[in-house]
């Protein structure tokens, strides 16, 4: 008896097989590449990633019984419930989401005026690729009015005579700067003449 296989492939596969039809490509894939497929022009290796043709079905498929491995074919389970679950009943013996049991402390006390040592410095941990940070005048107070005051009457003085000394520096070096535009053009006079 000769049977053949229609364009429906996948369809047909498992009843050509059962049939022991003739020429069944075990080996050749349901979709090869397309051979006129063309890269786009704008196409960026960089950008878009590796070209790849599209699929097509496999030629050779459309000519024999079929093509690929035979699997069996399967058909639906009526008495399927879906994905087994334990299924929950009530705990008579639940007590709850356990916690410690609180017991009382004898040593327990609160302390009402600590006794500290007086703080002698201050540690600040700063991690950066820039060298030459300082840090000075470090005040610790509560109230705001005395940081002010302190401000005031300590950092300010010294900030602004940090800021007359770092205007005097700039304009020093912008006057050896020219001094030294004025040497080099001096000297290119005397070479040329």
């Amino acid at each position: 008896m000769e049977f053949v296989c229609s364009n429906c492939v996948r369809f047909l596969m498992p009843i050509c097989m059962l049939l022991n039809v003739q020429g069944w490509l075990d080996d050749e894939p349901d979709e090869v590449d397309d051979v006129d497929a063309v890269k786009p022009e704008d196409w960026d290796d960089e950008e878009d990633g590796e070209w790849e043709p599209p699929k097509i079905i496999n030629p050779k498929c459309e000519e024999a019984p079929g093509c690929g491995e035979w699997t069996r074919p399967t058909k639906k389970n009526p008495a399927y419930k879906g994905k087994w679950k334990a299924p929950f009943i009530d705990n008579p013996a639940y007590q709850g989401i356990w916690a410690p049991k609180q017991i009382p402390n004898p040593e327990y006390f609160v302390l009402e005026k600590p006794n500290l040592e007086p703080i002698a410095a201050i540690g600040i941990e700063i991690w950066t690729m820039q060298d030459g940070i300082l840090f000075d005048n470090i005040l610790v107070a509560h109230d705001e009015a005395v940081a002010t005051e302190y401000r005031e009457t300590t950092w300010k003085p010294k900030f602004d005579v940090e800021k007359e000394k770092e205007a005097a520096e700039v304009k020093l070096d912008d006057t050896e700067k020219a001094s030294a535009v004025d040497g080099i053009k001096v000297c290119c006079k005397m070479m040329i003449s």
